[in-house]
């Protein structure tokens, strides 16, 4: 179905629902850009689809992704090798008593913990989540 058909649809439809519904569908896309190139506003089907899976899904929230419901957002640049080679080393520092700090861990494994994309070590936050997720903790 064509932006234009269901703008006639609701438009000619005589119900103040669908009349509602037509006045929001082309009020939100006036407001949206489509990511790419160029700079274009989403056609009203689009944003009638999107409206009505939103509608028909009482667990929706912003982030979703299809129907598992996992949550969006960035992959890790990280492997899993990666990630065990930043905990081993984390668990090597702690068992010989020093304190797994940043600047040590990148010392300790510099190829592990740099970020393909950049080139840089990752942040400070991602290898100390990654210390609590996946190090043993080792009494010292």
């Amino acid at each position: 179905m064509s932006c234009t058909q269901i703008q006639r649809t609701d438009a000619t439809s005589g119900s103040p629902t669908a009349c509602m519904t037509y006045g929001r569908n082309k009020w939100i896309p006036d407001r949206l850009y489509v990511e790419g190139p160029g700079r274009r506003h989403p056609c009203n089907a689009a944003v009638f689809q999107f409206l009505e899976k939103v509608s028909e899904d009482p667990d929706w929230f912003p982030g979703k992704i299809g129907g598992s419901g996992s949550l969006g957002g960035r992959p890790s640049v990280l492997t899993e090798t990666n990630k065990h080679i930043i905990a081993a080393s984390t668990m090597v520092l702690k068992e010989k008593g020093v304190e797994p700090t940043y600047p040590l861990i990148i010392a300790q494994c510099p190829n592990a913990t740099r970020n393909p994309n950049t080139g840089e070590a990752v942040g400070k936050q991602v290898m100390y989540d990654i210390a609590d997720s996946v190090c043993t903790h080792v009494s010292s």
